[in-house]
């Protein structure tokens, strides 16, 4: 089978068509992506909230953990202080 090559001549792209009409299909599809997106929102705030609450929780042990090591920091250097009068005392005598 020989091909002519005048069977496989440019034939120009079609121009674009715009039309008004609306198929149930546009409008499914529009109702689908605003209904994700509004899911989509809904639990991303819900999750927002849960971050917030978790983190003024970690907020609170992170004080309450400093307040103690301050404590015991307190408590580690009366006791040093103790230890060199104690070691003043003997190497004075």
């Amino acid at each position: 089978m020989v091909v002519d090559e005048r069977d496989h001549q440019y034939e120009p792209p079609q121009k674009w068509r715009v039309t008004k009409e609306i198929s149930y299909g546009h409008m499914l599809t529009i109702a689908s992506v605003a209904i994700a997106a509004l899911v989509f929102t809904i639990r991303l705030e819900g999750r927002i909230n849960v971050n917030s609450v978790a983190i003024g929780n970690n907020s609170k042990s992170v004080d309450q953990i400093n307040a103690r090591m301050n404590t015991q920091y307190s408590e580690i250097i009366r006791r040093l202080d103790r230890v060199s009068d104690k070691i003043d005392d003997k190497a004075d005598k």
